[in-house]
């Protein structure tokens, strides 16, 4: 055994140089990171989503369509496709929440009006009332007769023309000893409620 040479060592096989990996489409990081938020967006702000689905959805479509004009030189394929899901998904997600929301907004927006108009009419009564008291201690052989607006005019200043029921209610003014009463809302001494809350 002694009479044996020894094997040189193989020589290391060259392999072909690496490519670079493809570079990604930046498009497709733009889509992506847009649907992510789309979404989050979607569920924390509603209708907000809608705002950044939009332009995901459209980073999605024009990188997808480099990608393929490229012959797949350009990466990224698979962030455009998640970016145009989540797109997708925040664009179906605001599109539900904005009639949830309006129809949550709405009836409480007409009964907050319903309400501000009914204290205005409780005002009007309360100073068309004032006024009356006034009136009837200024003319006391009239204190019995029921005043007219023209003869309450002087003790309710310059707006006196518009004391009025903001829903077009019409005010039974009575003799000073007698409340002021609205067509359309109860004379009473907080506002009734109409409803909700």
């Amino acid at each position: 055994m002694d009479n044996a040479t020894p094997i040189p060592p193989a020589a290391p096989n060259p392999s072909p140089p690496r490519a670079p990996p493809p570079k990604n489409a930046g498009l497709a990081v733009a889509s992506l990171t847009m649907g992510i938020v789309a979404c989050v967006a979607s569920f924390c702000c509603m209708g907000a989503g809608l705002l950044v689905a939009i332009p995901a959805v459209i980073c999605g479509h024009l990188a997808l369509s480099r990608i393929a004009r490229s012959g797949e030189a350009i990466g990224g394929r698979g962030q455009a496709m998640a970016g145009l899901i989540t797109g997708y998904v925040g664009l179906a997600l605001s599109l539900i929440a904005i009639p949830i929301m309006a129809s949550i907004a709405v009836p409480s927006f007409v009964q907050a009006r319903a309400r501000a108009q009914e204290a205005l009419c409780q005002s009007n009564r309360a100073s068309i009332q004032a006024a009356k008291v006034q009136w009837a201690a200024e003319n006391p052989g009239k204190a019995e007769n029921e005043p007219t607006m023209e003869d309450l005019s002087p003790y309710l200043g310059e707006k006196a023309g518009n004391r009025a029921c903001p829903t077009g209610g019409t005010y039974t003014i009575g003799s000073p000893a007698e409340e002021v009463e609205c067509t359309i809302h109860a004379t009473d001494a907080e506002p009734t409620s109409t409803g909700g809350t």
